[in-house]
């Protein structure tokens, strides 16, 4: 394949173009020009051309471990121990999380650089190519210098690249299985089986369900005709309960793995030769890469920076408390915490997917018909009494500076407070999201109203007389 720098040249029509100014306008073409230029031609490019643009440019950030830990979340750290065999999906998506815009600056530098070579490759002809180089500068002219969204870029662009035989994403089946299992999320298989054509359910149908179990019972010799039979005429739950009592594992909800082999069952470039597992084994061929040199670099600048702290300040004369170190796991326990840790996520993200699909769905809300007025229209006054008994008839008397003073009610004497506007009654709680429609005049009167009713009923119990109970003389003890 022919290798190109920034110094080399390409001549089109009467002129020499350098590859560095072709590349400084080529990597600010959106997605679309560069998937019609070559449709226009005719010309596909495999797969792996973009997946090592990809990797050149993310290997020095994956393996500055440093910049990985503090940029990326501990679920991402935790699947770039797979990044050796990550798909092309993966390397996409990884791409943006870095944000860092040199990254992506030089992404499409190096992709451009490769699109060359193979246009070169493939004996492009010049008129083409300098139709290609003035859409280049002619956009940058009237868009600017400006970066396309690099995830919609890519796949704007997805229809641009094939897969080698018996691949898909870049990867082949027995890679494919274990990788995507470890180290990717159901929105992103999800994603993937879009990129194929292949729209993944979200449940299997009931039908698909039965013939999970079936094919189980077959490789047991243990499926009669009868059997069959009466497995189709079974509705889901009754189908989930066969599956349970008789130790086989098929539900309705796919799982990850199920999710794999649906898109492998269904993809073009693999279904000719697909086979389904002879064992779950498959999923935990590829361990993790782990590096004991990147945790040393860690822990040698942790300690840098502990040290650098202590020497500011004073030094005490105080003898260190020693610890012991916390025993080191077995191989099992290691294995069953991983295990926990695997399912939890798949609990994270299928949550998640419900908690996107609640955040587009429509609720109707009634609103309320309060009226401030209502407050004011509260006019009732009762007796009430203090803590000490003492009974106060609240009148609507009018004072200007006493808190309290002498009157004539009723052909009595007797001190008044200074009558209170009430309070307002507190809104009514509702545990739903609908406001009842209902006044704070109207609300206070059903409270009077309960009240009354407890009293009332308190004193029946009162006043009610135990009814007696006489057996006869011939009953059965």
């Amino acid at each position: 394949m022919t290798k190109l720098t920034k110094a080399s040249h390409i001549r089109v029509g009467d002129k020499e173009v350098s590859v560095e100014e072709m590349i400084n306008a080529l990597i600010y073409l959106p997605g679309e020009q560069v998937l019609g230029f070559f449709q226009s031609i005719g010309l596909m490019v495999p797969r792996k051309i973009r997946m090592v643009a990809l990797r050149r440019v993310l290997d020095p950030y994956v393996k500055a471990k440093h910049v990985a830990l503090a940029t990326l979340s501990d679920e991402v750290n935790y699947r770039l121990g797979w990044y050796q065999n990550f798909s092309e999906t993966q390397l996409v998506n990884l791409l943006p999380m870095f944000n860092d815009k040199e990254l992506i600056y030089q992404f499409r530098q190096v992709l451009w650089f490769m699109l060359l070579e193979y246009l070169i490759d493939k004996k492009v002809g010049e008129e083409d190519t300098l139709r290609l180089i003035t859409a280049a500068n002619n956009h940058v002219l009237v868009a600017g210098k400006i970066f396309e969204d690099v995830i919609a870029f890519n796949e704007v662009i997805n229809p641009l690249f094939f897969d080698e035989p018996d691949t898909i994403d870049g990867l082949t089946p027995d890679v494919f299985r274990p990788v995507l299992y470890k180290s990717s999320t159901l929105v992103e298989l999800r994603e993937i089986g879009k990129k194929f054509g292949i729209n993944v359910p979200r449940r299997l149908k009931k039908q698909e369900l039965a013939e999970i179990i079936k094919q189980v019972l077959i490789d047991r010799n243990e499926l009669t005709d009868e059997e069959a039979e009466k497995i189709d005429k079974m509705a889901v739950i009754a189908l989930q309960r066969y599956a349970k009592d008789r130790d086989i594992k098929a539900s309705i909800e796919l799982k990850k793995e199920e999710i794999i082999e649906y898109i492998l069952k269904n993809a073009e470039s693999t279904k000719e030769k697909y086979f389904i597992p002879d064992s779950p084994g498959v999923y935990e061929m590829l361990e993790p890469d782990l590096e004991e040199e990147v945790v040393e670099e860690v822990v040698e600048e942790v300690i840098e920076e502990v040290i650098e702290e202590v020497v500011e300040e004073p030094v005490l004369e105080e003898v260190p408390e020693v610890v012991d170190a916390a025993p080191a796991l077995s191989s099992e326990q290691f294995e069953e915490l991983l295990m926990e840790i695997r399912l939890l996520k798949q609990e994270v993200e299928r949550l998640s997917e419900e908690i996107h699909e609640l955040r587009h769905a429509e609720f109707t809300i009634i609103e309320d018909d309060y009226d401030d007025e209502d407050y004011d229209d509260y006019d009732e006054y009762d007796d009430y009494e203090d803590e000490d008994d003492t009974i106060y008839h609240v009148h609507q008397h009018v004072f200007v500076d006493e808190e309290e003073e002498e009157c004539d009610c009723g052909g009595h004497h007797h001190k008044h407070k200074k009558a209170q506007a009430p309070t307002k009654a507190p809104k009514p709680m509702m545990l739903n999201p609908y406001k009842p429609k209902i006044s704070e005049k109207e609300w206070a009167q059903v409270q009077k109203t309960q009240e009354r009713a407890i009293k009332q009923k308190e004193r029946d119990r009162a006043k009610s007389q135990p009814i007696p109970v006489v057996f006869p003389d011939n009953f059965d003890y």
